[in-house]
């Protein structure tokens, strides 16, 4: 089997210009790559270039012979990943799995400390002969206007620089945490009070958390469990040593306020619970489901259902609107009625919109029956038969059409006379006679 970076090393070469590659060798020469992970396929590598104001990461993926650079390039391979990849050959060549780098060179790192409520923050190089503070800007060392240790940085070291401005160490100002931690996120080297945590660009705040109490169930929002230290009010330390954000919870004051004592639902609430309150609470925090109690739920898509029947020469109809073919619930007044199987999770936005539609095309309200005669009542079943909608008992609204002009017969007989009304051609089309004494009413 062909060694995978042998493979790589030679696509690069065939890809790169000969100044490209050049350049490569000098970069590798100069011991400026330095590799950063090895992940079997993937292996991401760090080049120090001019000063070590700006290192590009170059990604190689060994297996498929493919590469990529931050450095935004419009070559088919830059100096940066020849020089990766030279090194890395050589690398694994001398029985190292990643390139070590120029000794001289030290990261970036970021050394923080708890002071009672507050952190302590500071940038330092950090290399094999240990630490050195920053005491200047990453620019100003790099171009020798200052003095200072070589070091090779990212672009979230230089975006870090610009957010912190003016402040090199100590108390940060409120409201810079939120735009340092999704930056420090990617720094291989956060410290605090000399321990390696982790930054995160993640948010945590609150979670709500359901529970059964007595005969039904208690909601509560609280702090996030993970959390076991909060600085500055913005600054959370959580469980495995993360940093991240302090997150708001989203409610209203009114809310907070009520699910921070606990609201409790009794047992005939668990529907709305299911279908309504907590996929509305989600979308807002996390919930914590403590009950088996509730009933199952799933998404459904809502649509309208129609049932007809004849009363004599009336036409009785009743829109509803319910979840599920067939129907596992309806909506009566607002409230979702279960009518057996899994509960839907509701979407009251398309609820309206259906309800609209019904009430703007055949001017009916779910719920609401309505029971109309003569002329009403054919143009109400012309109006439903082009409705989309499940209708049942469709084969009535066929009897409430338009027939064709009646003509009289009159038949007279010594001292008697017979009146009849009928309508010309075949009773599927409308023909055939009709009742006298239901005409002169109508007349």
């Amino acid at each position: 089997m062909p060694d995978p970076v042998q493979k790589v090393f030679e696509a690069v070469r065939a890809a790169s210009s000969a100044g490209t590659w050049s350049r490569g060798v000098e970069l590798a020469r100069a011991g400026a790559v330095s590799g950063e992970r090895d992940d079997g396929d993937e292996v991401t590598l760090r080049i120090s270039t001019r000063g070590g104001l700006l290192c590009p990461s170059a990604l190689l993926y060994l297996e498929d012979a493919e590469w990529e650079c931050d450095c935004g390039t419009h070559e088919d391979a830059c100096e940066h990943v020849a020089a990766a990849v030279i090194a890395l050959r050589r690398a694994r060549l001398e029985g190292e799995p990643l390139p070590r780098g120029s000794s001289e060179a030290g990261r970036i790192g970021y050394r923080l400390e708890r002071q009672g409520s507050r952190l302590q923050f500071e940038r330092v190089v950090a290399g094999d002969a240990g630490e050195e503070p920053l005491r200047a800007t990453l620019a100003a060392i790099s171009s020798g206007r200052v003095s200072g240790p070589a070091f090779v940085a990212t672009r979230d070291d230089l975006e870090v620089e610009r957010i912190l401005g003016g402040t090199r160490r100590g108390a940060l100002p409120r409201g810079i945490w939120s735009s340092l931690l999704p930056l420090l996120a990617n720094c291989s080297d956060v410290r605090l009070d000399g321990r390696p945590i982790r930054a995160s660009a993640e948010r945590a705040g609150f979670v709500g958390r359901l529970e059964d109490r007595d005969d039904g169930f208690l909601l509560r929002v609280l702090r996030d469990p993970r959390v076991v230290e909060v600085f500055d009010d913005d600054v959370a330390l959580l469980d495995d040593d993360t940093l991240c954000r302090v997150g708001g919870s989203r409610l209203s004051g009114r809310e907070r306020e009520d699910y921070e004592r606990g609201r409790f639902f009794a047992a005939d609430e668990a529907v709305a619970l299911r279908s309504e309150i907590l996929p509305d609470l989600s979308t807002r925090l996390p919930i914590d489901v403590r009950t088996r109690r509730l009933p199952t739920a799933e998404r459904q898509v809502p649509r309208i259902a129609i049932e007809v029947q004849r009363s004599g020469d009336d036409l009785d109809v009743l829109p509803t609107l319910v979840y599920g073919d067939p129907p596992t619930a309806r909506v009566d007044a607002g409230r979702l009625v279960p009518l057996g199987g899994p509960l839907p999770l509701r979407d009251e936005a398309a609820e309206r919109s259906l309800t609209h539609r019904l009430q703007q095309d055949l001017e009916l309200l779910p719920g609401r029956r309505i029971r109309v005669s003569g002329e009403e009542s054919v143009v109400l079943a012309e109006r439903i038969t082009r409705f989309d909608a499940d209708v049942r008992g469709a084969s009535i609204l066929a009897r409430f059409r338009r027939g064709a002009p009646l003509e009289p017969r009159l038949r007279i007989e010594a001292d008697r006379f017979e009146l009849d009304f009928e309508s010309p051609g075949r009773e599927s089309e409308g023909g055939g006679r009709a009742d006298p004494a239901q005409v002169l009413r109508a007349w």
